[in-house]
């Protein structure tokens, strides 16, 4: 971490910073983002409220996902045209910071701003440079975590067909979602034989205004015998129950009960909750510069490879029976929930939108599983989602880039993004307005029966407003997740991230392959409970991968 961009230097950088400048305004703002056409229209809004309130100009550009961010950031350090403050992760700042052109916000960003950010999500924009100084060089904007959401119809219907074939049973216990990994692979032998049992199928049945089917309204159809229009469509039948679910067009081999979208999530959080290390900073790396420390990749020693081969065969095991798999093709398992060949999947809390393709079934939202085993629980979970760094680019220009990022992330501006988006509030402002406590509650019986008494509504007429909007449903009990659970302090959850330095973002990638790796080996599936060999070879292809044998800033511990 260069020197001249400590706190204590920053007036140096004017001349330099200046040079960069192709039109030294004061009142003008470049903001790069890593969003792609679902939240840009959002972010739109947000951005010409803060140019309303502040008269800054701020010229937006979406970069189309954080993978192109960081590339597009990374190619525009040599020619120095990268823009005044730009979305990103800590790790993408490491390069940056190595690259010495961020600059420092501890002084300029307000004491009173820098408290109102929740720490959860402050820590990770605090980086320690050689002289152990620790400097702020990000603020968080969209933040999110990852859930389990879930075709809450196919539950109920789970529910009613333990209930009518196996009462009393506690493995048929099937309408009370496993919270663990470990009631998953006791419990998902039982779900799948009900899922198995509708695949060709269409499941009615009837709705309450919230989308949630009635108990004991259920009835199967095969495809020949369910009802159809002219077209061949399927319509209510002559009880009035609609078609739920369909799963005619899905084949048994189809079916993957829980899905995890994110496969680099996958194996972080889940070694994790096995109890794996996975990278460490030495604390004696601190000493030398960003761009010269060197993070340890711990997969391979000893200490955690085994933890590791744990929890890979653990979900191999799953695997072969069709409770667990990441998706098909591409990073996500939205069509596959759509069609019925996913019931649940853990899920980017700030994508639920994507997950609401189908409005026949009601979709829910839970924590993620954890493990629990012998008496130890590890209640972990990611903290995902950017924070907005601020470059050298323009120095004119500082003092606006400030007055923007706070304006960005909190307060009204915040909580609209948050209701608009499904993100979580980065900052209490935000969270604790009247407009977000509103919107977290709405759905509550009493604000119901408020609202309709002080509109002259009835209380079924509100609740079907309230429930109107899939997306909105999804946002709100996302957020509650994050409120309840994860943000709770009582309920033992963590939300973590990991130790971010050059070669970190590298990581993650190769890292996404893991399950792949294991789940389409020949050799795995045919033994997945020899340990000799197998899981090693899948480790050890992974600390070999060239991202990761290229990089002068990993060491691979074995």
């Amino acid at each position: 971490m260069k020197k001249i961009k400590g706190t204590a230097a920053l007036t140096l950088l004017t001349v330099a910073a200046g040079a960069l400048s192709s039109c030294g305004g004061e009142n003008k703002v470049e903001f790069w983002s890593s969003f792609g056409n679902t939240y840009d229209a959002a972010l739109t809004t947000v951005i010409n409220l803060v140019q309303e309130d502040t008269g800054i100009k701020i010229e937006h550009e979406s970069q189309g996902s954080y993978p192109n961010i960081y590339k597009n950031m990374t190619a525009m350090i040599g020619p120095m045209t990268y823009p005044d403050i730009a979305m990103g992760y800590p790790d993408h700042f490491a390069h940056y910071i190595g690259s010495d052109i961020l600059v420092p916000l501890e002084d300029r960003i307000s004491e009173e701003v820098q408290k109102d950010y929740y720490s959860e999500y402050m820590d990770e924009n605090w980086f320690v440079d050689s002289e152990g100084n620790k400097h702020l060089y990000g603020v968080p904007f969209n933040k999110s975590t990852e859930v389990l959401g879930y075709n809450g119809t196919f539950v109920q219907y789970c529910a009613d067909y333990s209930q009518a074939n196996h009462p009393g049973d506690e493995l048929w216990n099937l309408g009370v979602i496993p919270e663990t990994w470990q009631d998953w692979a006791k419990r998902g032998p039982q779900y799948m034989v009900v899922y198995k049992e509708m695949v060709g199928k269409v499941l009615y049945g009837k709705r309450t205004n919230t989308g949630d089917a009635i108990s004991g309204e259920f009835k199967l159809y095969t495809k020949e015998a369910a009802p159809k229009n002219g077209a061949g469509e399927f319509i209510p039948d002559g009880d009035q129950k609609e078609p739920l679910i369909d799963m005619t067009h899905v084949t048994e081999s189809d079916l993957r009960l829980v899905s995890w979208d994110a496969t680099d999530n996958a194996f972080i959080t889940l070694i994790k909750q096995w109890g794996a290390k996975y990278t460490e900073l030495p604390a004696s790396q601190l000493k030398e510069e960003m761009d010269e420390r060197v993070g340890d990749l711990l997969i391979a020693s000893p200490a955690e490879k085994e933890k590791i081969i744990d929890c890979l065969q653990f979900f191999k095991k799953l695997q072969k029976q069709q409770i667990f798999n990441t998706p098909k093709s591409g990073n996500f398992s939205s069509d596959a929930f759509a069609d019925g060949s996913v019931m649940f999947m853990v899920c980017s809390s700030g994508g639920l939108s994507y997950n609401t393709k189908n409005p026949t079934y009601r979709f829910k939202i839970a924590p993620i599983p954890y493990y629990s085993e012998g008496g130890t629980s590890r209640k972990l979970v990611i903290s995902q989602g950017a924070n907005i760094c601020m470059t050298d680019a323009h120095s004119k220009r500082y003092d606006a880039n400030v007055k923007v990022l706070e304006k960005l992330t909190t307060a009204e501006y915040q909580t609209e993004w948050c209701l608009k988006t499904g993100y979580y509030p980065c900052s209490k402002s935000a969270a604790e307005s009247q407009k977000y406590q509103d919107f977290l509650h709405e759905a509550d019986p009493a604000k119901i029966q408020e609202y309709a008494d002080a509109h002259q509504m009835s209380y079924a007429d509100r609740e079907k407003e309230v429930y109107a909007t899939q997306a909105k449903v999804a946002y709100r009990e996302g957020s509650q997740v994050n409120s309840n659970y994860y943000m709770n302090s009582s309920t033992g959850w963590t939300k973590f991230v990991d130790e971010a330095f050059i070669g970190s973002a590298e990581i993650r990638l190769v890292v996404a392959d893991a399950f792949k790796y294991v789940f389409n080996s020949d050799a795995i599936t045919a033994n997945p409970d020899d340990r000799s060999a197998y899981y090693t070879d899948v480790i050890e292809k992974l600390v070999t991968d060239v991202k990761i044998t290229s990089s002068k800033n990993i060491h691979v511990v074995k």
